[in-house]
């Protein structure tokens, strides 16, 4: 059986070897915000000086520009050696890249990407992020080392090296150590600075609860001088890494006042609550002493200490910055997946069952830790360090959150080991005595799950997130067109074809949306990255959903194809909440060129020549988000209902609003489905007068065709508003309105099940 440390050096080896995998699997720049992060160090390593950030000019760093600069300092100093000058040219930001949307099809990339440039041996840009990527690992490994030396304070070395294992084997504290982004320095920092706080309240314990006054005690007493100098180091510099690890001083300052109050209560000690003050006053000057100089900084340029101001006004804030204006729901989905491994611009899921298990366990284990945490006694001194380290850190990102849409479970990672070192003794509790080669079993099994995953992750998920297309031939049932869109300078691109499955339904605001694939080419070849957009068109035409990308899956733009190529573009387009249904929705496909400051629309030409003002390439059904029953009527008095042969119910109200000659006359029909009718019907609306003469009519289908009967399912409920104009000679009286259905191909009208073909209501002219 290995030792602990040699283990502890396996797992720290393999650790590192998987996030070197990681670093393949993800492109340069595709790394969480790495595209922001990078242009920080590089614009630092190029100018010798920090980033400034103007919110009316953000540069290509965008809110990181404003960030706590330790990590940016460090990375551009390892690469001052390399030219990196080319960043503009590898650095070409995917604007219509599904940020923050894991759910949707293809278009995963945040820049796009030249292979040739890519491919190794690295140069320019390229090297500086891989060598940047690589010493951040290196600052993984730091926190593996923190990790351990934290865990052996509170478990023998085998349960330890459980604490290292999951910290390690973590998907996502993989993927963003492998990244050019300032947590793999924020991380390190926190669980160094957790390991000293526990080893402070530790040495406090030792001084005066176990030892006594003893000239032991009073050695201890001289050690932690130098603890609390390598804290107030450890502060300052994760205050210059990230603002939220102030954690650390706070509860360097709840470390200090307990000191003071066990001296206070112990005056035998020979060890004064004056000299415990002092102590934590050291760490705290220092901190000040290493953070101060950027503070002022901050005050200087932007007027506000923490450099928040100006990254606010950058990333932007909620509509309702309230604790309820945040859906908690939603926002803790993406914690969790975020946490264990959202990948990408948090647009890259792993499977979800894989968060499903996760989640078990972790609750797994809080159940455990409640369990251990019951009784009075604890089996070693400072569990209540991490438990606030994870606390406040929770409630930090909390409040950002409130402010600004980001809840991130990568976030927390400050916290980690503190996270890690309470779920391993809630599993260890919940797996009693049971063990494995003198590990204990389910922090065991937890690993190994965490180690199979890691493994499997970044071939089966993250790389092919990033696959190239290739062209392809358009198959017989999918041709379309072709439809061709040019520019005013003559270059164009031309559709030739469509898949769109038959009989798709989509929900407002569901991610189910509607699925099309488009076949993309181009005759002559393009030097515009042209921006292709399919819209949901729901009634009277309106957009009512929206997917905008360059064609290519995003990864390879028309500026890249060879001419005749073509290539088969999936698109994934949801409804807006509130549009109004149940209603046809007409898929329509545009072409834009975004380059510049405005968007101008591309002319689409049918293959005869004629100019398309609207190119609609199919239809789908966006459904009623209410039960028929739901819907309000507003019939006051005792609506009548009519039932008609073919699924359909009329439903009437015997107080209809009286007419004026020579006005239009609006009426609100109610119909009500039971089923799917055959065919798409015509609804009639007649007035005759006591002669049986027609004096006003208007046909038209329901909604004006904008939810045709073919599409009704039973149980919905359509208001259908006809408007026709009564005559202007038309004398007062009592008159019958009619109102029916019929086929506009056979003209036969639909039978009631009670008689006749059409329902008649008084109208009142007067």
């Amino acid at each position: 059986m290995p030792s602990p440390k040699t283990v502890f050096t396996g797992i720290c080896a393999l650790y590192f070897v998987l996030a070197l995998v990681y670093s393949w699997a993800t492109p340069p720049f595709e790394s969480s915000d790495e595209y922001k992060h990078y242009p920080v160090v590089q614009y630092i390593q190029q100018a010798g000086e920090l980033v400034v950030l103007d919110p009316d000019n953000e540069g290509k760093w965008k809110q990181e520009g404003a960030q706590p600069p330790l990590y940016y300092l460090m990375m551009a100093a390892a690469t001052s050696w390399i030219d990196t000058s080319d960043l503009a040219e590898v650095h070409r930001e995917n604007r219509h890249a599904f940020i923050g949307n894991a759910a949707q099809i293809k278009n995963k990339n945040l820049v796009f990407h030249d292979p040739q440039a890519e491919r190794f041996p690295w140069e320019g840009s390229i090297l500086a992020v891989y060598v940047i990527r690589v010493l951040s690992i290196g600052l993984g490994v730091g926190t593996l080392w923190f990790g351990w030396q934290t865990a052996q304070l509170f478990f023998e070395p085998n349960t330890a090296l459980a604490v290292v294992a999951l910290t390690a084997f973590n998907p996502m504290f993989l993927f963003i150590s492998a990244a050019v982004n300032n947590d793999s320095l924020s991380v390190m920092l926190g669980a160094a600075g957790l390991f000293v706080l526990v080893k402070l309240w530790q040495a406090q314990s030792a001084q005066f609860r176990r030892m006594n006054p003893a000239p032991e005690a009073r050695s201890l007493f001289k050690q932690a001088w130098v603890s609390w100098v390598i804290m107030g180091m450890i502060c300052g510099l994760a205050m210059l890494t990230k603002l939220s690890l102030a954690t650390l001083l706070l509860l360097a300052g709840w470390v200090t006042v307990r000191g003071m109050f066990l001296a206070w209560g112990n005056p035998s000690a020979q060890i004064s609550w004056v000299k415990q003050a002092a102590q934590g006053l050291l760490t705290l000057g220092i901190a000040l002493a290493l953070v101060g100089p950027w503070l002022l900084r901050n005050w200087r340029l932007y007027g506000d200490l923490t450099g928040l101001a100006p990254f606010i006004a950058v990333q932007g804030t909620r509509q309702d910055p309230t604790l309820f204006g945040v859906d908690w729901i939603a926002e803790f989905g993406t914690f969790f997946r975020s946490y264990w491994g959202l990948f990408g611009g948090v647009n890259v899921f792993a499977p979800q069952w894989f968060y499903t298990v996760c989640n078990l366990l972790m609750v797994l284990g809080l159940v455990g830790l409640v369990v251990a945490f019951l009784p009075s006694r604890r089996e070693r001194d400072g569990w209540n360090l991490p438990v606030l380290v994870v606390l406040i850190t929770m409630i930090l990102l909390i409040n950002w959150t409130i402010i600004s849409p980001a809840f991130q479970g990568r976030l927390l990672f400050p916290a980690l080991i503190g996270v890690n070192v309470l779920w391993v003794k809630g599993l260890q509790v919940a797996g009693g005595k049971w063990q494995v080669a003198q590990f204990p079993l389910f922090p065991f099994l937890t690993t190994l799950f965490f180690l199979g995953m890691a493994i499997v992750i970044p071939f089966t998920h993250i790389a092919p997130a990033y696959a190239y297309p290739e062209p392809v031939t358009v198959p017989a049932e999918a041709e379309f067109g072709p439809i061709t869109y040019t520019d005013t300078n003559g270059e164009s691109l031309s559709l030739v074809g469509v898949a769109l499955e038959p009989g798709q339904t989509a929900v407002p605001n569901d991610q189910t949306g509607i699925a099309v694939t488009l076949y993309w080419t181009t005759e002559t070849g393009v030097t515009t990255d042209y921006v292709t957009a399919v819209h949901t068109l729901g009634r009277e035409l309106e957009s009512v959903g929206q997917i905008d990308r360059h064609p290519g899956w995003g990864m390879w733009p028309p500026t890249r194809w060879e001419p005749g190529e073509i290539y088969a573009d999936p698109y994934h387009v949801w409804v807006n909440p509130g549009s109004e249904d149940p209603a046809l929705l007409r898929i329509k496909v545009s072409v834009s060129d975004t380059s510049g400051p405005e968007h101008r629309n591309l002319t689409a030409t049918s293959a005869a020549g004629d100019v398309i003002d609207l190119v609609l390439v199919g239809e789908a059904k966006l459904a009623q988000t209410l039960n028929g029953d739901e819907v309000p009527s507003p019939f006051k008095v005792d609506p009548v209902s009519h039932d008609f042969a073919d699924f359909v119910t009329l439903r009437t109200s015997a107080n209809l609003p009286f007419g004026l000659p020579g006005e239009p006359y609006l009426l609100w029909l109610e119909w009500r489905a039971n089923g799917t009718p055959r065919t798409d019907y015509t609804v009639f609306v007649q007035v005759l007068n006591a002669d049986g003469e027609l004096i006003a009519s208007g046909d038209a289908p329901p909604l004006n065709g904008d939810y045709p009967t073919r599409l009704w399912e039973a149980g919905e409920q359509i208001w259908d508003r006809k408007e026709f104009v009564i005559p202007k000679d038309t004398p007062a009286g009592n008159y019958r309105l009619l109102v029916g259905l019929y086929d506009p191909i056979t003209g036969a009208r639909m039978q009631l099940l009670e008689g006749g073909d059409f329902v008649e209501m008084p109208l009142a002219i007067r």
